[in-house]
């Protein structure tokens, strides 16, 4: 529960159970919106295949590297007792011994590595060191004045998103002027990365779409934010495609529907072109306004008196 007296940035995640809901659209759309009125700050945290930058073009003015600490063994300090192999509740690192081998061999699988730290802590020789290995990238920039974007961009064949996702939430921080809003834009599915993406989230926005496959992956994310005790608040996109089981389906939600954009195929071709609906169609300017005001309403009965 966010504290009243709590001044930082208000963190809004739109999220949902798959892909292809409208997730983007929704945030770049909120956020090109909500500018209007406070200062906002886009996360896109599918770093896997980030593209929010595709909608809001901002101008890149930092690009860094996200590393993280790899075990590296010291042969001449290593006596291959095993601990540090023990301790890995990820089994990469691993211990090779064989009357037939000349001398042990120990193995440490990157992959696998979570950069905990333990072996190095638990190693009576201390013959582990870290050695930096890059798992992505992330770009900082501009949009507006009041409206400044950053992104993550995991690297080929890298296996685990969430360090990068935790690398990427820490540029809100650093960013000045410090921003009044937060909106993270998540990756699909219930995963890790998603957790790491929603886990200091003051409101969720689930965005679904009145399919029984939205209907039925919506279900599982409910799940999950049930589990983590997160307020949350449902926007159905393409509203009009399901039928009334589905709608009887919504309504039953746990969490509140603030907001609707229709099926509409003149929407579908503004967002293949990369378009901001708010920019190019009027009729949705209204529901996005409407939509920051539910927001901001939702995020005001979470603030504790």
């Amino acid at each position: 529960m966010r504290l009243e007296n709590d001044h930082s940035p208000f963190k809004i995640a739109v999220a949902s159970g798959k892909g292809g809901t409208g997730k983007t659209t929704i945030a770049v759309n909120l956020a090109d919106t909500w500018q209007a009125e406070q200062s906002v700050l886009v996360l896109d945290c599918d770093v896997e295949a980030p593209d929010a930058h595709l909608f809001l073009r901002p101008q890149i003015q930092q690009t860094r590297d996200i590393d993280k600490n790899i075990p590296e063994i010291d042969p001449a300090l290593c006596t291959y007792c095993g601990q540090c192999a023990d301790v890995c509740q990820f089994n990469a690192i691993s211990i090779l011994n064989s009357p037939l081998m000349p001398q042990p061999r120990i193995m440490v699988f990157s992959d696998l590595c979570h950069d905990c730290g333990v072996c190095a802590f638990v190693c009576p020789e201390h013959a582990i060191h870290d050695q930096p290995e890059k798992i992505g990238e992330i770009h900082q920039g501009t949009v507006t004045p009041s409206l400044q974007f950053a992104e993550g961009l995991l690297g080929i064949g890298q296996p685990s998103a969430a360090p990068l996702i935790s690398a990427l939430k820490q540029t809100i921080e650093g960013t000045i002027p410090v921003p009044d809003v937060v909106i993270l834009d998540a990756p699909p599915g219930t995963s890790c990365p998603v957790v790491e993406t929603i886990r200091d989230a003051d409101l969720v926005l689930l965005v679904t779409e009145p399919t029984p496959f939205g209907m039925h992956d919506l279900d599982l994310m409910v799940n999950l934010l049930q589990q983590m005790q997160k307020p949350a608040a449902v926007i159905v996109n393409r509203d009009g495609l399901g039928n009334q089981t589905i709608e009887d389906r919504i309504q039953a939600l746990p969490y509140p529907v603030i907001g609707r954009l229709p099926y509409s195929r003149a929407f579908a071709e503004v967002i293949a072109g990369g378009g901001l609906l708010v920019r190019q169609n009027t009729a949705i300017q209204d529901t996005f306004r409407q939509l920051v005001s539910a927001v901001r309403a939702k995020l005001t009965l979470e603030v504790s008196p």
